[in-house]
């Protein structure tokens, strides 16, 4: 079983964070100011592609046939500040966060980091493409909505 970790990548149609990011800075150019709740939680961000390539692996694994669970990430974390500071850099944009009490998560876990060694040592799959590149492909292929 694929117990798979923060995807992300430019076609997601939900209103995740990075998209919810995005669409703020639609139009935005030097400098930009943002609206998001909490900022210190760190996650396990994967690219789509790599979420993809470790499924893979897991499919054609004709290994032992006993049930086991397998982490499918990134095998690193990011705080959602950090991940901003991407997004600003991929833009070249300047971002300023405010932060707005409505989009605060009551209960919010600290972390949630993949612990990758299983899967790897396994099927030797391990994920390829870094958060810095991940986010410049994502900004890359946006699909920016238009405001208003």
């Amino acid at each position: 079983m694929a117990r798979i970790f923060n995807t992300i990548g430019h076609d997601d149609p939900n209103a995740h964070l990075i998209p919810d990011i995005l669409n703020q800075l639609y139009n935005a150019k030097g400098q930009a100011r943002i609206a998001l709740g909490n900022l210190k939680p760190r996650r396990d961000y994967i690219h789509a592609e790599d979420t993809a390539a470790g499924v893979a692996a897991l499919a054609g694994d004709t290994g032992e046939a006993s049930f086991d669970v397998m982490n499918i990430g990134s095998g690193r974390d990011a705080s959602v500040e950090e991940l901003v500071r991407l997004i600003g850099a991929a833009m070249k944009v300047d971002i300023e966060i405010v932060e707005d009490k409505a989009r605060l998560r009551r209960v919010d876990r600290a972390t949630q980091l993949a612990k990758v060694d299983k899967i790897g040592n396994r099927v030797g799959w391990s994920a390829k493409i870094e958060l810095p590149a991940a986010v410049a492909d994502i900004v890359r292929g946006f699909p920016f909505k238009k405001a208003g």
